[in-house]
C-alpha cells in the first residue's frame, strides 16, 4: 500500500509540475536571464500560481504533529479579479492518509498600508468547508487535529510572503534555482500587477 502512495504522490507531483504553464516559463526566464520578473496576470495566470500554492502548503503540513506524507491534489481553482479584488475558489482532494475534500473561498485586496507593494485577506475572512464521508470520524478528527482553517489564514495574512518563499520550487524545474528577495503585488481592475526579484 506504502509503494502505491508513493506511486500516487509521484503522479500528482508531476502533474503539478507539468506541462509547463506560460506564465512560468516567462517569470523563471526573466528572473535567470535579469534576476527580476515585472508584468501582469490576469485570471488563469493567477490561477496557475495560486494552485500551485496552495498544493506546496499542504505538501508541507502534518497530520496529528507527525510526519506523514499528504498525498493530494487540487481539483478546482476559480479566479476571478474585478475592481481592485481578487475572488478566489478552490478545492482540494486529499486521497491519504485520510480522505476528504476541502474547499476554500477568500478575496485578496491591496493592503491600504502598502498600496501597490501589498496584498492581503479582505476583512481576514476565510469560509473553509470540509467534506468527509458520513461517519469517517477519523477524518474528521485529524481535519480538526490539522487546523487547516487556522493555517489557510495564518499563510493568508501575508499572501506576499507565501508567493516569495512557495514560487521558487514551482520553478525548479525550469532552471531557476535562486531565492527571491523581493515580491510585489497590487490589483488593479481585472489584472494583477506582479514584481519579484533575485539578490
Amino acid at each position: 500500500m506504502a509503494s502505491r502512495n508513493s506511486d500516487v504522490r509521484k503522479r500528482i507531483s508531476q502533474g503539478i509540475a507539468g506541462p509547463v504553464e506560460e506564465i512560468e516559463l516567462r517569470i523563471a526566464e526573466s528572473l535567470a536571464r535579469e534576476g527580476r520578473y515585472e508584468g501582469f496576470m490576469d485570471c488563469d495566470d493567477l490561477g496557475v500560481i495560486m494552485r500551485k500554492v496552495l498544493f506546496t502548503l499542504v505538501d508541507e503540513q502534518k497530520v496529528g504533529g507527525m510526519d506523514v506524507p499528504i498525498t493530494h491534489n487540487v481539483t478546482e481553482m476559480q479566479v476571478k479579479i474585478e475592481d481592485g479584488e481578487a475572488d478566489i475558489s478552490c478545492e482540494l482532494h486529499i486521497h491519504n492518509p485520510i480522505k476528504a475534500f476541502i474547499r476554500f473561498e477568500y478575496t485578496l485586496i491591496n493592503d491600504p498600508k502598502a498600496p501597490g507593494k501589498k496584498i492581503v485577506l479582505k476583512n481576514n475572512h476565510l469560509t473553509v468547508t470540509e467534506i468527509t464521508k458520513p461517519f469517517d470520524f477519523a477524518a474528521k478528527t485529524a481535519l480538526k487535529i490539522m487546523g487547516v482553517k487556522n493555517i489557510a489564514l495564518a499563510e493568508l495574512k501575508n499572501p506576499n510572503y507565501v508567493i516569495q518563499r512557495t514560487l521558487p520550487d514551482q520553478l525548479r524545474h525550469l532552471g531557476f534555482d535562486g531565492e527571491l528577495t523581493t515580491v510585489e503585488l497590487a490589483i488593479n481592475d481585472n489584472d494583477m500587477h506582479v514584481f519579484v526579484q533575485t539578490a
